[in-house]
């Protein structure tokens, strides 16, 4: 244990020699919405033409600030017929697919605040989603796929795809293998597990997988893995390398924590995703503690703490 916590500490003290930190710039930090309300538990937020589209199960609601945190929109509202326990979502063009755990599994589509459809969908998991133009992508992991594909006009219209990392048994297989997923051109789709070193490129019409990025070369990554290595975990739990992450334009980015004591997680990883390979570009690190989700725009970072002080920091990316 002695051996592998040095050696996490070790590659974690090296990680500016092999992979570039990048400037980011802290602009300001807020800890209440407009209304006066405070945070409680933010675990989603999503940028979208202008705002930050945010998930707090507190207020069981999908509500969306300008990127100046000066204004305060009602994107779905909770009710019976309305959101009863979102768990996920993503918005394109303004339109907010929210899946809901507590509506007997359903996905719903808002637009200017109001609900526009809704479907019955499969086992989803609330990882982050990725909407097409004809299709919706989700985690459902099984023991044999990691993904599902539904049709957006005809739920009954749907495949399982995507690899899978095995484990020991079925459940153990089908509980690590969930992925958040990233459509870029309605082409290709990025799947980041959060509990194994590497990132996927499927072909988002056929399902193939095109490209795998392996991230044991990033230091901090490599001495999470280590360190869970020297640990012993119940057959129900795992360790987590990934706690959120969310693409923009032609970039992921991935907010990892870091193993140990004391825990952190304040690291995120940037990956290029523009030309023909994925390519490692950098990493950000921020000055807080515990991340717990984050979102970027053309110019800032937002990222999203819980705990007695949750707060949401905006920062300048001074390498876009």
């Amino acid at each position: 244990l002695l051996l592998a916590l040095s050696c996490f500490y070790s590659c974690s003290s090296d990680k500016k020699k092999t992979l570039e930190e990048l400037d980011v710039e802290f602009v300001e930090r807020i800890t209440e919405f407009p209304d006066s309300s405070f945070f409680s538990d933010i675990r989603m937020m999503e940028y979208d033409n202008g705002k930050i589209y945010l998930l707090e199960p507190k207020r069981g609601e999908l509500v969306s600030l300008t990127e100046d945190f000066k204004q305060l929109n009602i994107e779905a509202p909770h009710s019976e017929i309305d959101l009863m326990m979102p768990a996920s979502f993503n918005v394109v063009n303004d339109t907010a697919y929210i899946f809901d755990y507590g509506s007997v599994r359903t996905l719903k589509m808002y637009a200017g605040g109001k609900q526009i459809r809704s479907m019955s969908s499969l086992r989803f998991k609330d990882k982050r989603m990725a909407v097409g133009n004809s299709y919706i992508w989700a985690s459902a992991p099984t023991d044999t796929s990691c993904y599902l594909r539904v049709c957006k006009q005809n739920p009954d219209e749907f495949i399982l795809a995507g690899k899978v990392q095995k484990e020991d048994n079925k459940k153990r297989t089908m509980l690590k293998n969930s992925k958040h997923l990233f459509l870029v051109d309605d082409e290709a789709l990025y799947a980041v597990p959060d509990s194994y070193a590497y990132i996927e490129k499927y072909n988002a019409e056929t399902g193939v997988l095109e490209e795998r990025l392996d991230l044991l070369s990033v230091p901090f990554i490599k001495g999470n893995i280590q360190y869970a290595e020297s640990q012993s975990v119940a057959n129900n739990s795992y360790f987590i390398y990934v706690m959120d992450a969310c693409l923009y334009k032609d970039a992921l980015f991935l907010l990892c924590p870091s193993l140990g004591e004391p825990y952190r997680c304040n690291l995120l990883l940037k990956i290029d995703v523009d030309g023909n390979k994925m390519q490692l570009a950098g990493y950000y690190e921020l000055p807080g503690n515990v991340y717990r989700s984050i979102c970027v725009s053309d110019e800032h970072l937002f990222a999203a703490y819980n705990g007695r002080d949750c707060a949401i920091e905006k920062y300048k990316l001074n390498d876009n």
